[in-house]
């Protein structure tokens, strides 16, 4: 199993780091033949550091626990996350005042973010201390102080790396400005006159700004992005009616004009780019029209389709003569067949399949499949034809002969009158 990753704090004073969450605790757990503790009195010169915080040691077989129990209203140095940049630049400000005002000879500052305390008014408290000869660090290195407290301070202004980043990989990793700012500074006393400098900047700013109650600036929020969900629907109709709406109403009023004029070939150009749903009906009607006068029908068959598309036949019938027209007879052909109209299945069938042969795109078998599946239904209309065709030449026949039976049955009736009244006259 992978090792856990020890805390810089851990790192540097050789302890077990431990947080009791319930009990509001920080622990430090050393081993008691690493340390130099001897003295009570150096304990006791920890335990008064600071008046914010309760420091007891107790001491086991072979570990010596410092526990360190902050006051209830300081908080860890990771919550001014969620701080404003205010709050952030106040805590950098009060960091490099504890740390520059730090005088004690014995006891030796670790800067790190999980040695250090805040309360609401951003001034800093440190968990641990080493003490000199008596609990690591035992030295205060000034260079490493100083490269922690630079380390530090970017973990708090510029939060894209960690600490441990910070600290050792500062040189290759690519900072933003500020962070560039902060890294430049060769002393403490230079990062808080940068520190003190971008406080005042960023107040000044502030006083520049109209600043509303946060009630009041809460309801004008929700007005302005009200508001903006009204406007945004509408504006998008403006540049749909601009863009989509305005040209096809202009089309549809060019292929009226050119319908009045007889010119098919403009109807058909001008409403080439628009689907039949999106046209007006007698839209429809006069494209469909258009479609008609360039198919290949004589002059009986045009005839009888016009007569079958007026102004009061049914949208389908316009759409299916327009997907002809323009070579969409699969999608004719279902028209048709919602249609129920087998006359109409039919031109749709010959002139897909004539689609299919000539289509490129379709070769093999699905080609043979689909001419197969399209024949088929041809030769059943044709089928279907001849059968209805015999069926009305017998009825025809059968009419003719019945007509011939009653000829004849009148026929025989004159005669038999004719005799009757010839009897009668000789009879008289």
């Amino acid at each position: 199993m992978e090792e856990q990753k020890k805390f810089y704090l851990e790192e540097q004073t050789g302890a077990l780091f431990e947080r009791d969450l319930e009990a509001g605790t920080y622990t430090f757990i050393f081993q008691t033949a690493q340390v130099k503790l001897t003295d009570s009195l150096e304990a006791e010169l920890l335990k008064d550091q600071d008046q914010e915080m309760e420091r007891m040691f107790e001491q086991e077989s072979d570990e010596l626990r410092l526990i360190v129990k902050p006051y209830s209203y300081l908080f860890p140095y990771g919550t001014l996350r969620k701080k404003s940049h205010y709050a952030k630049l106040l805590a950098a400000h009060s960091l490099l005042e504890k740390v520059q005002n730090h005088s004690s000879s014995r006891l030796h500052l670790i800067v790190c973010p999980e040695n250090l305390m805040m309360n609401e008014g951003m001034d800093v408290t440190f968990l641990h201390y080493g003490v000199k000869e008596s609990l690591p660090p035992y030295e205060q290195d000034e260079e490493k102080l100083f490269a922690e407290l630079q380390a530090t301070l970017l973990v708090l202004l510029d939060e894209q790396y960690r600490f441990n980043e910070y600290m050792h990989y500062a040189d290759t990793l690519k900072l933003s400005n500020h962070a560039k700012q902060l890294k430049e500074q060769q002393s403490i006393t230079d990062l808080h006159k940068l520190v003190s400098a971008w406080i005042q900047a960023f107040e000044e700013n502030e006083k520049e700004m109209y600043a509303l109650p946060r009630k009041k600036w809460k309801v004008q929020k929700g007005i302005y992005i009200g508001l903006i969900v009204l406007l945004v629907p509408a504006i998008a109709y403006i540049i749909y009616a601009m863009a989509f709406l305005q040209p096809r109403q202009d089309a549809f009023i060019a292929s009226n004009e050119a319908f009045i004029e007889n010119n098919s070939s403009e109807v058909i150009d001008t409403l080439e780019p628009y689907n039949p749903d999106q046209m007006p009906r007698v839209v429809q009607y006069q494209l469909a029209h258009s479609y008609l006068a360039h198919e290949t029908l004589d002059e009986d068959q045009l005839s009888n389709v016009q007569n079958m598309v007026t102004l009061q036949s049914a949208e389908p019938y316009f759409q299916y003569w327009i997907a002809i027209g323009r070579g969409e007879n699969e999608d004719a052909t279902e028209i048709a067949r919602d249609l129920q109209d087998q006359d109409l299945i039919m031109y749709g069938n010959l002139q897909w399949r004539d689609e299919i042969r000539n289509d490129e795109s379709i070769t093999g078998e699905d080609q043979e499949e689909l001419l197969s599946d399209i024949q088929g239904e041809i030769d059943e209309y044709l089928t279907e034809q001849e059968q209805q065709e015999e069926e009305e030449a017998q009825e025809e026949e059968e009419a003719e002969q019945e007509q011939l039976a009653e000829d004849e049955e009148e026929e025989e009736e004159e005669e038999n009158e004719d005799e009757e009244d010839e009897e009668d006259e000789e009879d008289e």
